[in-house]
This record gives C-alpha cells, sequence and structure tokens, in this order.
C-alpha cells in the first residue's frame, strides 16, 4: 500500500531542514526534542529510507532526506493554498508596496509568488526606489507597505534581516588597486554612501566617486565592467563579485538592518495579510 506522508510530520522536517537541528525544529513546531526525534523515526519509517545521518555530535540530512524536502515544501504550500482558498471569502483588492530594488529582485519573488498562490485575486503593485524615498510615499499614504534600511539605532518598523554592508570589486578586474579608488555609489540620501565614505574617510584611504545611481543594477554593471567599487549589502552580492576585507585594504562598514514599515493609515485585510506574510517568509524561509 501507498504510504500516506503526514502534514504535521513533514512541518516539523522541514523545521529541522531550516534550523539543521532537533532543537530548532522543537522550538518551531511547539514540541520537546524527544517528540521531535519520535516523528522524524515514524517519517522515516513511511518513507522507508534514512532521512538523517550522524555526523560527529551533530544530525544531518542524507540526500533522500535533501530530496524530500523539496517534497515537502510543496506539500505544505499546497496545502496552505488550498485551506486559504476555501476556509475564507476570497480576499480581494490592491496592495502598494515599496521596496529596495535589490530586494525586488531577489527575496520578494519568493515570497510574493506563495502569497499570489494562496491569495489569487490580490493584485500587488510594486514600487522600487530608496528608503528615504519610500519612506515619503508612506507618508503621503501611496504605500501601504514597505521594505526599508535602518541605521544601526533606528528602531522604527519589524525588523527582518540584520547584515553587513560590504565593499565589492568584479572578479575579473583591478579597480580596487586603483588610487584614488574609483567608487559607483547609490544617491547621496543612502544610507550606504554614507557609510562608504565615513568609513574610507576614516581608514586614510583616498577614493573619487566615479558614478552614482539610485539603482543596484547600475551600480553592479560598472562593477562587472571593472570601472568602479561599490558598497552594497552582502545579500546583493551578484556572481562576479568579489567581497574586499581588510586583506584588500578596505575597511569594515556598519550592520544593516531590513524592516518592515506599514502606513499609519486604516490598513485593508489583503495588506495586513501580505505584511504578515512577509514577515514570516524573512524569518522562517528566507532566514540567514
Amino acid at each position: 500500500m501507498t504510504a500516506n506522508l503526514d502534514l504535521d510530520l513533514m512541518r516539523t522536517f522541514l523545521a529541522f531542514a531550516d534550523g539543521g537541528s532537533f532543537t530548532h525544529a522543537a522550538g518551531r513546531v511547539g514540541r520537546t526534542q524527544s517528540a521531535v526525534s519520535m516523528q522524524m523515526k515514524r517519517l522515516e519509517d513511511l518513507v522507508g529510507r534514512p532521512l538523517f545521518e550522524r555526523i560527529g555530535r551533530s544530525m544531518r540530512l542524507t540526500p533522500d532526506g535533501e530530496v524530500l524536502v523539496g517534497y515537502g515544501r510543496r506539500m505544505v504550500a499546497l496545502n496552505e493554498e488550498a485551506v486559504n482558498r476555501f476556509a475564507e471569502p476570497a480576499l480581494t483588492g490592491t496592495v502598494y508596496v515599496g521596496s529596495p530594488e535589490e530586494y525586488a529582485q531577489t527575496v520578494l519573488p519568493v515570497l510574493f509568488s506563495r502569497f499570489a498562490e494562496a491569495y489569487p485575486l490580490v493584485h500587488m503593485e510594486i514600487r522600487c526606489d530608496q528608503t528615504p524615498v519610500l519612506r515619503e510615499q508612506l507618508a503621503r499614504g501611496e504605500l501601504d507597505v514597505a521594505i526599508v534600511s535602518l541605521d544601526p539605532d533606528q528602531a522604527d518598523g519589524i525588523v527582518l534581516r540584520q547584515e553587513p554592508v560590504v565593499f565589492v570589486t568584479s572578479e575579473r578586474h583591478l579597480a580596487h588597486e586603483q588610487s584614488p579608488v574609483p567608487l559607483a555609489l547609490f544617491l547621496s540620501n543612502c544610507k550606504f554612501h554614507r557609510w562608504a565614505l565615513e568609513a574610507l574617510d576614516d581608514a586614510g584611504k583616498p577614493y573619487r566617486i566615479a558614478y552614482t545611481s539610485p539603482s543596484i543594477s547600475a551600480l553592479a554593471a560598472a562593477v562587472d565592467a571593472g570601472l568602479a567599487v561599490t558598497s552594497i549589502a552582502r545579500s546583493s552580492v551578484q556572481p562576479g563579485m568579489r567581497i574586499l576585507g581588510k586583506a584588500d585594504g578596505f575597511p569594515t562598514m556598519p550592520q544593516v538592518r531590513i524592516a518592515l514599515v506599514q502606513a499609519e493609515k486604516q490598513r485593508s485585510e489583503a495588506s495586513a495579510r501580505l505584511a504578515e506574510h512577509i514577515i514570516d517568509g524573512f524569518r522562517h524561509d528566507l532566514a540567514a
């Protein structure tokens, strides 16, 4: 007979896959570690293959376990979609979302595709710009939610992620060895621009601003062509870029915090659901 894979077992299994330990999985699903171990033994029995192997004092997924992760994510997502589709009236409306370009290109497509599966009648309008502009649009009521970058001492919004800001150069060129160093930076109202200049000034490293643009694509093109060095969040580093560190003569910069900020006006049910979806996605599916 064909085995039926229990979704509760699969959720626990995915919690292990995301965190790499039974302890993490136990905290995620609200069970004791021994209960999680029993669940995973039952899942192995159902599949008929070992899903975990011990390496030293740690556990990791076997190749069969890695394969099951893909099936498990699809099973859980499809279940969530079906439940949302039939458990409540169809959610409709338009949500206006603001985001820096780099996040609209990388993490948001994953989150939005899942949201669209669960709420297919909600229309999302995405506006890409730098944080100061997005904040102005929020204040004017032109956006419902926005993903923005925060200085280390800022406390507004719901923090989604914290990561380093780094200098990067092309793997194929030597722009970083020039003196003064040619820089391709976001506009002067961007904190990445300010942090780069402050760090280089403090380190006594000469530089010149060769290019400025509000678009990360334009900055990446300048770097890829070997024309300049830029400063971006580490998650935005693209293939063909190399992170510059102390060994290259480049200083460290502050860590940036990525946060979700919502409009102060009365929010629609659709915008509230999208905000919850983004928060949950960053903290679980996209956890660094």
